[in-house]
């Protein structure tokens, strides 16, 4: 045993200065690579958000037509990103009023949604969604619509896709004629596949 005061005890081993640089600059690479992958996953959600709110929409529009025995129109207005729907002005019985359900307005309903681009089209009856493509890089304007007969069902068809820039993935939500069954998935270059929801 060494009992000498003056003699210096070991002392721990400590970073040098190039390791500390090495771990910072790792740390800053590991940082960037999660933020970005943390607002790629945050758009993604806003796009499954806005795309889920449209499904259960379109299925609750579709249960007043057959609920009240009256069709049902559906305005799609793109540019508003919003849904409600569509009585004849000069046949207020024609189609389901528009106080049975109140409009859904995907800006006020998918937070943090202002880069949200909807677009629609139209399609005829038989025509699969799956393969039917639709361009969504850019907002469209104008409308489109979708009636829900009494049955439930819908004569023509309709075609919705959720685009956010800088998302993963787009998504699809298609109203199929003649059932009028609605169906959400993942968008596709050539359409949608509705084999997985979410």
């Amino acid at each position: 045993m060494n009992n000498k005061p003056w003699q210096a005890m070991e002392q721990p081993p400590a970073f040098t200065l190039v390791e500390l640089i090495v771990t910072v600059a790792i740390l800053g690479i590991l940082s960037g690579i999660s933020f970005v992958t943390f607002t790629r996953n945050w758009r993604d959600e806003r796009v499954k958000a806005a795309s889920r709110e449209t499904a259960a929409w379109l299925d609750e529009a579709r249960r007043i037509a057959i609920q009240k025995a009256t069709p049902c129109r559906i305005r799609v207005d793109r540019e508003l990103r919003q849904l409600s729907l569509d009585p004849n002005p000069n046949n207020p019985s024609e189609f389901c009023a528009t106080t049975l359900y109140a409009p859904l307005d995907l800006q006020t309903r998918v937070q943090n949604s202002s880069e949200l681009i909807l677009c629609s089209t139209a399609l005829v009856a038989n025509e699969d969604p799956a393969i039917t493509s639709l361009s969504c890089t850019t907002a469209q304007d104008g409308s489109s619509s979708v009636v829900f007969t009494p049955r439930g069902t819908a004569p023509t068809g309709l075609l919705l896709k959720f685009h956010m820039p800088q998302a993963g993935a787009d998504r699809c939500v298609a109203v199929l004629a003649p059932l009028g069954q609605v169906r959400s998935g993942k968008a596709t270059s050539t359409g949608c596949d509705f084999t997985t929801a979410f």
